[in-house]
């Protein structure tokens, strides 16, 4: 079916739902005049007026779409072509989800119990919403258990627990609402769901599945009695079998969200069969054609969430969740950037970058609402060089990449499914300029290039930025010991400049004042001469490391190493006669530490102190005598 085609089918529902909206509209306007004839006593006319106006917008709009003919399956593709003008939010032509739950069986002593205390087999259970309000009532009976989400859900700020199904946890920080209902357990549930039983938390791997395990149980023990809890059976179900959901789904901020629908009234009436409700904060769902309608809860404006539409065997209606708790359904899209979800947490969506010691991932937190960096151990040695970056915490400069926290994560092994494990990771600032290697190699060539006033003159404003940034390090007392290119990110990339961002401080370590250390480490084309032989070393094995850096950068030369391309610094003069310039990598590049730049204020060959970052003449340069202006080291600070 052609575009023109199902425009022309949303055309006639459109025309349908109007013709209703008119005729509910004459009962109001009608129902207005008689009001306001009879001069009612108790109420002004206009203000009687306006109360029936606005009860048959409200009243209107749910009961026309009701009666309404469903033409959803008619009208997908202009219904997609509509909504991807949006460039804030994201459209899924449909997706695969392998659901997982936790189930809670009831013993069959608990029942015979229930019929003495209380004359009946059943117990009412309410579904409630993260605002504290109650979405459906329903009935656990015998045959049944109670199905919960396998992430935990906090109780919206300012909202009061209300036990059973909300309550403050151990730790009186957050408040947990559990949502369950109740589920048949039969033959084709089993057929449908892997079942696995789960006695204590620690039978859990995520800890995400552990705080929700927790929640549940607390909830179950508020509802049924912990005694009960204990007697009866739980277990983590999922799905044997990926299901296809051909629908759209529409991912993005809830209010981004809504203002696509409020954009687009059409798809919102016609393909999700929705209208928006208590001043954007809650769609209603209509749930077929003359039955009735179903609320469904948006979250705050900045959540991201999903509209999509839900089936349950023949039944389809709009539904709404929190992204993290879509992703954790095992839900992927062909649309989406990455299939891959990593601790039910992070959303990759590309490499950024791989070493020797782990590869860092693009990822949307969904914890933080936000793109990060995660790095990822490539190896057991490697995870405790991770936990060094930690240091980096104590470097509260925009000078260096934040680094918020290093923890476990779980990973499915892509080659067996089934099969998880373990990795360390850490979670960082996302940087997406490349690093100073990346922007010196794309202009580079094998043999280098000459060095020009324009490139030394940017240059000269990154080798300022390393200079403070190591000063600054070393004061905090820590010693990087693998500077070099690949270590310094790009930030706010234009022509004026660029803020630089030191990373990857997986070979660092604390220096006390007047100690040294010892071990070889970083990467050998940069090292001191102290730490490559083995020997004791100061923080100035950072100043040669910083030396050979800016040699690399100022001369864009690759060189072939294991394959890759990468920049090989060498003690070449450049084409011109520079004599601050080489006088700086002169004192950096002191073969003994006594005679090379530090970066202690109180020292007499302080390197911040030198000719080429104040003011100073070319020289005999081709292009005549230009002079830079004095560096401002004050917007470091």
């Amino acid at each position: 079916m052609d575009v023109f085609a199902e425009y022309l089918i949303m055309f006639r529902a459109e025309m349908v739902y109007l013709t209703l909206r008119c005729c509910f509209g004459v009962g109001a306007l009608g129902s207005a005049a008689c009001l306001s004839y009879a001069r009612c006593t108790t109420c002004h006319p206009i203000v009687v007026f306006k109360t029936v106006v606005s009860l048959w917008r409200s009243v209107s709009e749910r009961k026309c779409l009701q009666f309404t003919p469903c033409v959803r399956c008619n009208c997908k593709n202009v219904s997609k072509s509509l909504m991807q003008i949006s460039e804030t939010t994201t459209v899924l032509s449909g997706f695969k989800q392998q659901v997982s739950r936790f189930l809670f069986e009831p013993s069959d002593s608990f029942w015979e119990r229930q019929i003495r205390a209380h004359g009946r087999d059943k117990v009412e259970v309410q579904t409630i919403s993260a605002d504290g309000a109650c979405e459906s009532k329903s009935w656990l009976r015998r045959g049944k258990g109670l199905f919960t989400p396998v992430g935990a859900a906090d109780l919206d700020s300012g909202v009061t627990p209300q036990r059973p199904y909300s309550f403050r946890r151990e730790d009186q920080r957050t408040s947990a609402v559990v949502r369950m209902w109740p589920k048949t357990v039969d033959d084709d549930f089993n057929r449908q769901f892997r079942k696995e039983q789960i006695t204590q938390e620690d039978d859990l791997r995520e800890a995400g599945e552990k705080r929700a395990f927790m929640d549940f149980k607390q909830a179950l023990s508020n509802l049924l009695t912990a005694a009960e809890v204990q007697h009866g059976r739980m277990w983590k179900c999922t799905e044997v079998q990926e299901t296809l959901n051909t629908h759209l789904a529409v991912i993005g901020k809830a209010e981004e969200v809504i203002k696509l629908l409020n954009r687009q009234p059409w798809v919102a009436r016609h393909y999700f069969r929705c209208v928006v409700v208590k001043q954007g904060t809650a769609i209603l769902a209509n749930l077929g054609f003359s039955k009735g309608n179903v609320q469904r809860r948006l979250g705050s404006p900045n959540d991201q969430i999903v509209l999509y539409i839900r089936q349950v065997g023949s039944k389809q209606h709009a539904n709404t969740q929190s992204l993290q708790n879509f992703l954790l359904d095992s839900r992927t899209s062909k649309d989406m950037a990455s299939r891959q979800i990593i601790a039910n947490r992070f959303w990759l969506h590309r490499e950024i970058g791989s070493g020797s010691e782990g590869t860092v991932y693009e990822v949307t937190d969904l914890l933080r609402k936000g793109k990060l960096a995660l790095k990822l151990a490539k190896k057991r040695i490697n995870e405790r060089s991770l936990q060094h970056e930690l240091i980096a915490k104590d470097l509260c400069h925009r000078l260096f990449v934040k680094v918020y926290e290093c923890s476990d994560v779980w990973i499915h092994a892509e080659a067996c499914p089934g099969l998880t494990f373990e990795k360390k990771s850490i979670l960082m600032e996302l940087c997406q300029g490349g690093s100073l290697a990346e922007l010196t190699l794309h202009q580079a060539n094998w043999s280098g290039k000459a060095l020009d006033k324009e490139w030394l003159e940017r240059c000269r404003t990154f080798m300022a930025s390393m200079t403070f940034a190591v000063i600054y390090m070393h004061q905090m007392g820590v010693v990087h010991r693998d500077l070099k290119p690949q270590n310094v990110l790009l930030k706010n990339i234009d022509k004026h400049g660029t803020d630089i961002k030191l990373t990857d401080f997986g070979s660092s370590a604390r220096l006390q004042k007047g100690h040294y250390l010892e071990g070889v480490a970083g990467t050998r084309g940069y090292m001191a001469p102290q730490v490559k032989n083995a020997k004791p070393y100061s923080s100035k094995c950072d100043v040669f490391s910083l030396g050979m850096t800016f040699q690399a950068i100022l001369q864009r030369r690759k060189a072939e190493e294991d394959g890759k391309l990468t920049l090989c610094p060498n003690k070449e003069k450049f084409d011109y006669d520079l004599v601050e310039l080489n006088g700086l990598l002169r004192k950096m590049l002191q073969k003994e530490e006594i005679n090379r730049y530090s970066t202690s204020p109180t020292s007499e060959g302080f390197v911040r102190g030198d000719p080429f970052f104040g003011t100073f003449s070319w020289g005999q340069s081709s292009w005549g005598e230009f002079t830079f202006s004095e560096v401002d080291w004050k917007q470091y600070e």
